[in-house]
């Protein structure tokens, strides 16, 4: 699918080797999965989550394949969806539209390894995949690639990531879960990367399966620094973030992230009270768990 780009704010950086240069310069990278993008531009004060990762010095990143599913069916943006990005660009925060293969080039100017960087891709993709996978099914049908990344993955062959990720979007369906299972990969690479800050790599979703994949590659990490360079913020969890760094300074301002004007309604995330031994994945309607917030009550971690 050809995504129509004339609605695109002109200050986004499309250029993959601007985009590794902000990469490489950013505090903190914010790479917004499908379902985390369409429910902050559908917020009426979403411009506070813009100023909180302002306050970060962080950036905002868009992969193709996420891309890819906000411009379904019709390849291009929504309205609100090009509001939320003028607004970026208003609030002079960097955003970045990469393909996947990005990644790869970035780590190619870290290091002159063909074939570690290769094994580094086989590494993330039988991370990330599984049976019922979005990665698993396409490769099933491009068996070559199957073999090129799982068993000749030690070659020399600089083009392979390239191959692997445009073969992906090449094959993508409409209601899969590439774009979230595509970013887990690149923040398995990222991994790799030489003195990164603790938490770099954010992941901005309210996918629960995103949040179970991301999981998956912090216990695949090998290396403990090297786990505390991804992360993840659901909307829950980043309203307590953001109500701590003195951005949200009421319940009502939670309420309207979490789910509009429906206050009432519940949400499902990982929370635990001020004494409680251990987080538990708990129910609870948006108005109490914002009141506990804003009372500091709880910890939210997911």
């Amino acid at each position: 699918m050809t995504i129509n780009s004339m609605s695109w704010p002109k200050e986004i950086i499309c250029d993959s080797n601007d985009a590794i240069r902000e990469i490489v310069l950013a505090r903190r990278c914010y790479f917004y999965d499908t379902s985390a993008f369409r429910n902050h531009a559908s917020v009426s004060n979403r411009k506070l989550i813009l100023q909180y990762i302002k306050q970060m010095q962080g950036i905002v990143i868009i992969t193709k394949s996420v891309l890819l599913e906000l411009c379904y069916p019709n390849s291009g943006f929504w309205e609100e969806h090009v509001k939320y990005l003028n607004e970026m660009a208003e609030m002079e925060l960097k955003v970045l539209f990469i393909n996947e293969e990005d990644i790869v080039e970035l780590l190619q100017s870290c290091y002159n390894s063909t074939a570690q960087i290769n094994l580094w891709l086989s590494y993330a993709v039988k991370c990330v995949k599984s049976r019922c996978s979005a990665i698993e099914t396409i490769l099933l049908q491009e068996h070559d690639l199957k073999k090129e990344v799982f068993v000749n993955c030690s070659g020399q062959d600089s083009l392979l990531g390239r191959r692997f990720f445009e073969k992906m979007r090449l094959n993508k369906k409409s209601g899969d879960n590439l774009g979230e299972e595509l970013i887990s990969v690149c923040f398995h690479m990222l991994t790799n990367m030489p003195e990164s800050g603790n938490y770099k790599y954010i992941m901005l979703t309210d996918d629960k399966y995103a949040v179970r994949l991301l999981g998956k590659v912090k216990q695949n990490v090998m290396s403990s620094d090297a786990k505390k360079y991804i992360s993840a913020h659901t909307s829950a969890n980043l309203c307590w973030h953001m109500k701590n760094a003195g951005i949200i300074t009421c319940k009502e301002e939670i309420i309207e992230i979490l789910n509009g004007e429906r206050g009432n309604e519940q949400i499902t995330c990982c929370y635990s009270e001020t004494y409680a031994l251990f987080p538990e994945m708990q129910s609870v309607r948006c108005e109490v768990l914002a009141e506990q917030v804003m009372q500091g009550a709880v910890k939210i971690y997911m």
